[in-house]
């Protein structure tokens, strides 16, 4: 129980024995001695309003227990109902079963009729009927007002864990195409130095020197990456866009890949999200292909249309699918990537041999014609 628990059942609790200390001054004739089980009675339908969140079942039982029993033993108490009433509401809120619902509806006749009785006893000038039916409807409201709440909150919840998986998985993508790429990369560069340590040396140096490079771009990557996962920011870091697919084509070049790029279309400036998605899938398709193709030659296509970004990588390799490990890294999530943006794709072996990654980026629906 939290600070408005007490809050609720000192203030429930309050009333009623206020009501209680006033009807004994107006009653006709006065009532002078009170019996002790009449004030332990209400304080329990109020006390119990501090288990209303882990217990509301219960509260709700509890609590228009006691006060058909102040009824039913003709000491009503003005205020007495709000202790019924609060717990209905608990119930609405906090029950976990949705068939809790069907406690609320007898407990609230149980209450009318009851109060209707009596009303009618003593002579009261009021419909019983019609008292009976509003107190169900305010009591079925005060539930259902509570089960209202309950479901945004629960619909909140889905929208902040789904936000939350979402952002996680983007950041494991991008987490897995830096490591990939950069370790395909230096795998690449210390096969060739091993073969040219010993009679090109200054070949070998340069090997290893793009090893170092290749690595401390990883690093440099790491910080932002693992940060925006603990903290739950964006990444800080700059990403990369259409324009450092050169650098990263000269790179597995050097590596002994043969890659080629080419860019048709009127290139400009595409929507940050278009241009590092973009980015990503040649990445992976590049690391793939140096991976799982053999000796393979590797054409990337880049083609600016009107309304979408065209990406064609195909290779004339051994033509295998890289193996996936369902995560949501390699083709996996290079296709996520592209249903992200709203854009197709089409992933697989080719006819006539090798590899082939095709995707289409829309550039309207991420915000720019």
């Amino acid at each position: 129980m939290d600070r408005s628990d007490r809050l609720v059942a000192a203030g429930v609790t309050g009333i009623a024995l206020v009501g209680l200390v006033v009807g004994r001054w107006v009653a006709d004739p006065p009532i002078h001695d009170l019996p002790p089980w009449v004030v332990a009675l209400v304080l329990l339908q109020g006390g119990v309003l501090l288990w209303r969140r882990s217990r509301p079942v219960e509260v709700l039982m509890a609590s228009s227990a006691a006060v058909l029993a102040l009824a039913l033993l003709r000491h009503p108490i003005a205020g007495a109902a709000l202790g019924p009433m609060a717990a209905a509401w608990a119930v609405g809120v906090h029950a976990a079963s949705r068939r809790a619902w069907l406690l609320v509806p007898p407990v609230a006749i149980a209450l009318s009729v009851v109060g209707a009785g009596i009303g009618f006893s003593t002579g009261e000038k009021r419909d019983p009927i019609a008292h009976a039916v509003t107190t169900v409807a305010l009591y079925v409201a005060v539930f259902l007002a509570g089960r209202l709440l309950r479901t945004r909150r629960e619909a909140a919840a889905e929208r902040t864990r789904a936000a939350v998986a979402e952002e996680r998985g983007r950041i494991a993508r991008e987490l897995h195409d830096v490591v990939a790429h950069h370790m395909g990369v230096v795998s690449l560069h210390a096969g060739a130095g091993r073969r040219l340590v010993d009679h090109d040396p200054e070949a070998a140096k340069q090997a290893f020197a793009q090893i170092e490079r290749s690595t401390r771009e990883a690093l440099a990557a790491m910080p932002a990456l693992v940060g925006s996962l603990r903290d739950g920011n964006d990444v800080a870091a700059p990403q990369p866009r259409l324009d450092d697919l050169e650098r990263l084509v000269a790179g597995v070049v050097d590596a002994g890949q043969r890659v080629t790029l080419v860019v048709e279309g009127d290139r400009r400036e595409l929507p940050a999200a278009v241009e590092l998605s973009a980015y990503r899938i040649v990445q992976e398709a590049v690391t793939n292909a140096g991976r799982h193709a053999g000796p393979a030659r590797v054409d990337v296509t880049v083609r600016f249309t009107p309304d979408a970004l065209e990406l064609a990588i195909n290779d004339d390799g051994r033509g295998d699918t890289p193996p996936d490990d369902g995560r949501g890294y390699g083709i996996t999530g290079m296709k996520e990537r592209v249903r992200s943006l709203g854009g197709t794709c089409d992933i697989g072996p080719r006819p006539g041999g090798g590899f082939s990654v095709r995707a289409t980026l829309p550039i309207t629906t991420a915000g720019v014609r």
